[in-house]
Parts: structure tokens; sequence; C-alpha cells
């Protein structure tokens, strides 16, 4: 769409329309890795002639456009490199097809396996039991602001399997209880392994951990917000709806019941 505005058949104000849709922060936070690849001009153009019995140029496989293409593909990937959480770059000039194919497939892979061990949020578990001391539903907010000055001031950030390895841990997890009309929200649970406690369970609540990513970079950012921020992801991911209220905070609950829930908070 750069390379339409460069030629005169788009304008900038269409291209603002268009850049503010496939930029919306919805869009984009579902998007863990961007692949940019390129090659020169004369590689392409050897590329596609090679299995073909003719070597006349089209509209598009010639010098010229595809010198326009590829200094509008390098723009393009500057103006829009700070609005993706990662994004790989591939000269593929000098390489054959399998080890192009090859280094994609190793980034995809390490991609997925941070999306399956997220940067979670912690505080150490002295802390917790010396500040709070809480067991079952607690909603005294001063207890809650307690919390808030242990998770700004000494709060771990680890990977997720690291931290359920770690006794003298407790991890954040915020959940809330849907409501509509007198109405709660009922959910039945599917883990990927059936060992996992909460399987095929009913709960009426939808939450997960409080992740790295859901506390803003905003000094003045409250912990409530990023636990809001936390709730409306963890919602979308789970039955993928959007909502634009905002939850009212119940309380901090502490289960000693369960060896899992001594870890979590």
């Amino acid at each position: 769409m750069n390379l339409l505005v460069d030629m005169g058949k788009l304008t900038e104000n269409e291209l603002k329309v268009f850049e503010n849709f496939y930029l919306l922060e919805r869009h984009r936070k579902m998007i863990d890795l961007v692949i940019y690849m390129e090659c020169t001009v004369e590689k392409s153009i050897e590329r596609e002639y090679k299995d073909l019995l003719t070597d006349e140029v089209g509209s598009i496989m010639n010098k010229p456009f595809l010198n326009d293409f590829l200094l509008s593909a390098r723009k393009s990937l500057k103006k829009y490199d700070s609005f993706f959480n990662k994004i790989l770059s591939i000269d593929t000039t000098e390489k054959k097809t399998l080890e192009g194919v090859a280094e994609v497939v190793g980034e995809v892979t390490e991609s997925l396996k941070v999306l399956s061990d997220e940067l979670i949020v912690s505080v150490p578990k002295q802390l917790f039991n010396n500040r709070l001391d809480i067991l079952g539903l607690d909603n005294n907010k001063n207890k809650f602001k307690t919390l808030e000055r242990i998770i700004k001031n000494d709060k771990i950030i680890n990977r997720r399997s690291m931290s359920e390895n770690d006794v003298g841990q407790i991890q954040i997890v915020v959940i809330g209880i849907l409501t509509y009309d007198d109405n709660i929200a009922v959910f039945t649970k599917k883990e990927i392994s059936e060992r996992n406690r909460f399987h095929n369970k009913n709960t009426v609540w939808i939450g997960g951990h409080l992740q790295n990513t859901d506390i803003d970079n905003d000094e003045d950012i409250t912990v409530l917000k990023s636990m809001t921020n936390c709730l409306r992801r963890e919602i979308e991911e789970e039955i993928h709806f959007q909502f634009d209220t905002t939850p009212t905070l119940q309380g901090l609950v502490y289960d000693k019941t369960h060896s899992k829930s001594l870890q979590h908070l």
C-alpha cells in the first residue's frame, strides 16, 4: 500500500485508513512474530524464469517495478518496526530454498516456546507471608495496597516453568467472574493435559497469570490497571470476547488446600 501511494494510485488519507485498521492493538497483539524476506532484484528475476520457457518480462516481474517494490518494502520495514513484538529480517539472495525454510522454522519454533512459557509476575513468598497473611477471600483494600507495593518494589519476572518449580515464589493470577442480568457465566475448562486438575471441570471464573507484557511501561500505571490488562487479554484469548467495562475488584484469594494453590494468589 505504501508502494501504491508512491505510484499515485492511493492517497495518503486512504493509506492512513488502512494503517489505522491493520495496526489496531487488538490485531497487533495477536501477532507474535513477523518475518520479512527479501532478495536482490536480479536474483528474483533469475528465480522467476529458471523453470519457464520464456524470459519475456511482465507488468510486475521487471527491474523497474521490482526496484520500486524492494525500496518500498525496506521503507515499510522501518516504518512499522516499532508496532510489533518481533520482526525477523532474512535476506534469501544467497540462500538455497531449504536454508531459508530451516531458518524460518527455527524462529517459529523458538517463538512457540516463548508463547508456551511466558514471562509472568511473582512475588517473594517470604514477603507475602510476612505482610499479607491471607487465607480464603480477603476484600480488605489495605491488603491490596500492600500487595501493590510488593509488586511495584519486589516483583519477580520469570518464565512460568521456572516459577512453577520455585516454592519461594507466589505467582499472581488474575481471575474474573462475568455477570449479566443476575446471571453468572460458567466455563468448562479444556486443558492441554488431562492431568491438569481443572480439565473438564466447570468454573465460575476465567483468567490467567499476570504477565510482564500486561504491565505498561508508564511509571504511573497502577497494579489494578495491569490486572485489568491481563483480564482483557485472557478473556479475549479464552472466549474471543472484548469487554469495555471496568471490572470491580472483589478481593484477594489464597487457598492452602492444594499444593498448587500454595504457589498462586
